[in-house]
């Protein structure tokens, strides 16, 4: 029998819904209100707030995430090495952490939460009332 080469197939294979990351920034984002996990390109496990989203995890490669951030801290963590301009979706605040050990987790949390705080910051009052 032929063995499948996609891995989305795989995941399908092995359980509904998303696979679990349990790194730490993972289990941090899961811990925030109102939020909710899912696949995204086959490849990505996206964390969002009201449908927006404000992490995403590498499947393949779980030191690899993204985030979104304002243009003071887009500046400042793209002249990192180790840390690129999001492909895709740098044009909206988004870096891309490249490999693990670039900044110390605490700085990805709260970098992270900054993510979630900025998508927030944008919704609907009566939306982010749901949130609290």
């Amino acid at each position: 029998m032929a063995r499948r080469k996609n891995p989305a197939a795989r995941r399908s294979a092995r359980a509904p819904g998303p696979p679990r990351n349990t790194t730490p920034l993972a289990r941090y984002c899961r811990t925030l209100p109102g939020t909710t996990e899912d696949i995204k390109w086959e490849d990505d496990l996206v964390f969002s707030v009201a449908s927006k989203m404000y992490a995403a995890f590498d499947l393949e490669n779980s030191d690899e995430l993204g985030f979104k951030c304002d243009d003071a801290e887009f500046e400042r963590l793209t002249r990192i090495d180790g840390i690129i301009p999001a492909p895709y979706a740098a044009r909206f605040g988004w870096v891309k952490v490249t490999r693990k050990g670039v900044l110390p987790l605490p700085e990805l949390k709260r970098l992270i939460r900054r993510s979630y705080d900025l998508v927030v910051e944008k919704l609907p009052a009566k939306t982010r009332a749901g949130l609290a």
